[in-house]
């Protein structure tokens, strides 16, 4: 099944990677994004170019699927990520259309367990974290008024473009033979691959009519160190060591004071791994393995009450 969809927030990362997934599997896209960003708005779609709320929503109308992908910049989440949230339920709710959102591990605060599941508790640590709960509340609240919500909750993103702090921190400077840890080499940190996660938003969308009235999916993705990270980020460059004029990748950790903050708002942690693990998921377990190259990981979703 597809259809049509409307992407708020379709310059940043995720947003673009949404709109050219729904675009390849054939349905039709309206881009909104900010007045001045058109010509930043992904190809083959139409574009709404305002932030005005009422003219969200009424050209919400007509669409099947409202994917919220609107993200404030971190130094304004506490101001915009709920009105952001309030636009989307608003503009889904007035079409009657499916809203569709990406979750986050935050909810569940520094204390995580080493296995997220469908039981796992959410204490968010953070103030972050605690406004994520508050948008899920609020998500809730709409779907018992008629929205069906869908949520995919996944890691920090890499691939897919540019935007995360994967490219803009750890692997910035990876052609001058460096890469740039923003923390503890023994913290674990979830990460998800973009394009099979928006290839997942996709695969829920068409199925959405087999779907409750509130579903949480979890996106299994990788959990791994920060040694380990950048060990296998390096792997490329020390396959390349033996050529003239290359440059070995060392470790460096003088971005880490910078990014403390950071830090404390993601939920960082000591102790054994994280990971997303729902229920009928097989995936969240299995050794991580990355490298710089084009083959992609298996998408894969599991849905939790």
């Amino acid at each position: 099944m597809s259809g049509r969809v409307l992407v708020l927030g379709s310059t940043g990362r995720f947003g673009a990677a949404a709109c050219e997934a729904f675009r390849v599997a054939g349905w039709g896209v309206t881009a909104q994004v900010r007045p001045g960003a058109a010509a930043r708005a992904p190809r083959g779609a139409e574009i709404l170019e305002t932030l005005d709320r009422t003219a969200v929503v009424g050209a919400a109308r007509g669409t099947d699927v409202v994917v919220h992908a609107l993200n404030p910049r971190l130094t304004s989440w506490h101001k915009l990520a709920l009105p952001m949230a309030y636009s989307a339920i608003d503009a889904a709710e007035a079409a009657g259309a499916t809203l569709m959102f990406p979750g986050n591990v935050y909810n569940y605060g520094s204390g995580m367990p080493a296995v997220l599941d469908e039981t796992t508790p959410m204490r968010p640590s953070s103030r972050k974290g605690m406004l994520r709960v508050e948008i899920k509340q609020r998500m809730r609240e709409a779907a018992e008024r008629g929205v069906r919500t869908i949520v995919v909750r996944a890691g920090d993103f890499f691939g897919g473009g540019r935007g995360s702090w994967f490219d803009l921190v750890i692997a910035k400077d990876f052609n001058r033979g460096r890469i740039t840890y923003p923390g503890p080499l023994d913290v674990v940190h979830e990460w998800a691959y973009l394009p099979d996660l928006v290839a997942a938003f996709v695969q829920l969308a068409a199925a959405r009519d087999k779907l409750g009235a509130f579903e949480i999916f979890g996106f299994p993705g990788h959990a791994v160190t920060g040694h380990a990270f950048a060990v296998a980020i390096s792997r490329p460059a020390a396959d390349r060591a033996d050529e003239p004029g290359a440059e070995r990748v060392g470790l460096s950790l003088a971005g880490a004071a910078r990014h403390r903050r950071r830090q404390a708002q993601i939920g960082h942690r000591r102790g054994p791994a994280h990971a997303i693990r729902y229920r009928g998921s097989t995936s969240a377990a299995r050794p991580w393995h990355f490298s710089l190259t084009r083959k992609r990981h298996i998408a894969k979703v599991s849905r939790i009450s």
